[in-house]
């Protein structure tokens, strides 16, 4: 089999697998939202800060640096995994012991043992690590969407059950628990992984050497996508952090999902033609040409239908995070932009362009959002939607002059969609206010939505149809 016809048939059983399992979990949590407070969402969001910060350095880069080396063999993977188990171990160490610290610097008490019982995450993973990594340098996406469909509809599940049963915030640390063992078990199951660990280190060079470079790169970018639900945490309180979580997590739901997805496959599958320039240019032009026809009129769509969505489907106690998800949503597609420059420069070599990318974001984004906090929730969203743009910008340059490609070509495969989302957005806000103002708020979002297909139907068809005819080629199988 082909490169070209892995990847696609990768691609095929990791969309079904992540589709079937998000649309699912998005439909469960919409529930869930409904039962719990926003306060719960603000406790786990900072919760989630701090695992995040450690998920960056877990593994010290070794496993992004396994799928990236051309060759592996049993000792080598035997150290990595005792390394992973080491760092893991020492960090949940950290999380139990620290955590008294970190509830009192943002006034949660309850955060100590939130922290403490979610950092079980990290020990579960750690047994997981090595096992996703062969299965991923295999391209073998059918089993890892298969494990992932399942351990998420079983977490998903269990946080309904808990919400109903009026747990709070537990719901969400359990359901998390429950699906991280499940994956875990999954994994282990299908590769059937019986290594032992090995606890010495020498020849490890190379590892360490690629990997510093992408740890960095993750540790600024952890900085940057979270240094706003921090200052919102301490300056805001946690029902403020609440609405922001849950209205940026619904904005970004889209892109964020099929974002993991995409750049586990082509990390891997760069990696794999490194040495052939014109492929490279090639794959990055068609990823950039289906994000935008899929992410554009999602996101954009999204923010033009706010105010009703938010009423309709979380409900009134959920109405003041309408503003930050019609603002955060404008800037979603253009993260999704950033996330596919790294699995580009990564799987090519070239990390040292990550870190450089994730530097400039870590400087623009965060001294926005400094200026925007006087405004409040607002004035965070504007600002650090500026911020992403002018970051974007100029990362976006930088490593399409590493990649080699020209803006011409990236200009015909995106300005198509961008202009019908453009357009779409225009017609969704100009029926509701002039249409529609006066329909009930579920009718009225039915209408504006149907509005909205149908018109970036029709700017599809008219302009932009080479977009959807390759998304189906691909979902057919075709090369």
């Amino acid at each position: 089999m082909t490169v070209s016809a892995q990847v696609l048939h990768a691609f095929r059983w990791n969309a079904a697998g992540r589709i079937s399992a998000q649309l699912g979990n998005w439909l469960i949590t919409i529930f869930v939202m409904r039962l719990l407070r926003p306060s719960d969402y603000g406790l786990m969001g900072l919760v989630a800060i701090l695992m995040a910060l450690f998920g960056l350095v877990n593994d010290l880069g070794a496993i992004p640096s396994l799928i990236q080396r051309p060759e592996i063999d049993r000792e080598l993977v035997r150290k990595v995994f005792g390394l992973v188990l080491l760092t893991n171990g020492f960090l949940y160490a950290v999380a139990f012991l620290g955590a008294p610290t970190y509830a009192a610097f943002f006034g949660e008490p309850q955060l100590v043992a939130v922290t403490r019982v979610f950092a079980t995450t990290m020990l579960l993973e750690a047994l997981a690590a090595v096992p996703g990594v062969l299965l991923r340098r295999e391209l073998n996406f059918k089993a890892i969407s298969l494990i992932d469909f399942v351990a998420t509809i079983i977490g998903s599940l269990l946080v309904l059950v808990l919400a109903l049963r009026g747990l709070g915030v537990w719901a969400l640390v359990f359901g998390t628990l429950m699906k991280s063992l499940c994956n875990t078990l999954g994994l282990l199951a299908v590769t059937r992984f019986r290594l032992p660990p090995l606890f010495r280190f020498s020849g490890l060079h190379g590892v360490f050497s690629f990997g510093i470079k992408i740890s960095s790169a993750s540790i600024v970018w952890y900085f940057t996508q979270n240094v706003d639900s921090a200052l919102i945490g301490k300056f805001l309180g946690d029902h403020a952090l609440g609405l922001y979580s849950v209205a940026a997590n619904l904005a970004t739901l889209p892109v964020t999902k099929a974002m993991q997805m995409i750049q586990q496959l082509a990390f891997a599958t760069y990696a794999r033609v490194q040495d052939d320039r014109e492929t490279v240019i090639k794959y990055l032009l068609e990823s950039l040409r289906l994000a935008s026809f899929i992410f554009f009129p999602t996101c954009w769509g999204m923010s033009a239908v706010a105010a009703d969505f938010t009423t309709v489907v979380l409900g009134a106690k959920w109405q003041a995070a309408t503003p930050v998800l019609q603002i955060v949503a404008i800037g979603v597609p253009f993260r999704a932009f950033t996330m596919l420059l790294y699995p580009l420069v990564t799987g090519t070599g070239r990390p040292e362009v990550t870190l450089k990318n994730t530097v400039t974001t870590a400087c623009i984004v965060p001294a926005a959002v400094l200026v925007g906090i006087r405004w409040g929730l607002t004035g965070v969203c504007v600002a650090a939607l500026i911020g992403i743009l002018v970051s974007t910008l100029i990362n976006f340059d930088r490593t399409i002059r590493v990649a080699g490609a020209g803006y011409a070509p990236i200009v015909s495969v995106c300005l198509p969609s961008v202009v019908a989302a453009a357009v779409m957005y225009a017609a969704v806000v100009g029926a509701r206010s002039a249409l529609f103002a006066d329909l009930p708020a579920v009718t009225r979002l039915a209408a504006t939505v149907g509005v909205g297909a149908l018109t970036y139907a029709v700017m599809t068809m008219t302009f932009n149809r080479p977009a959807p005819a390759r998304l189906l080629q691909i979902i057919r199988g075709a090369a």
